[in-house]
């Protein structure tokens, strides 16, 4: 799939996905940004993440 979308050079194992997702729930982490394009967006979205959709509701 990355192929057919010009990524094909920077793709990751999807492996890595299914990784991070475990090593996710066992941290007790929310979101996962696991390959490096993934954490671009996810240092982007950060803030917005933290105040509005983790805002505990105590």
């Amino acid at each position: 799939m990355s192929d057919a979308a010009g990524m094909g050079e920077v793709s990751q194992p999807p492996a890595l996905v299914a990784d991070g997702i475990i090593k996710a729930i066992k941290a007790g982490d929310f979101h996962v940004f696991p390959d490096p394009i993934a954490k671009q967006m996810g240092d982007a979205y950060k803030s917005f993440a933290k105040n509005v959709v983790e805002v505990s509701s105590s």
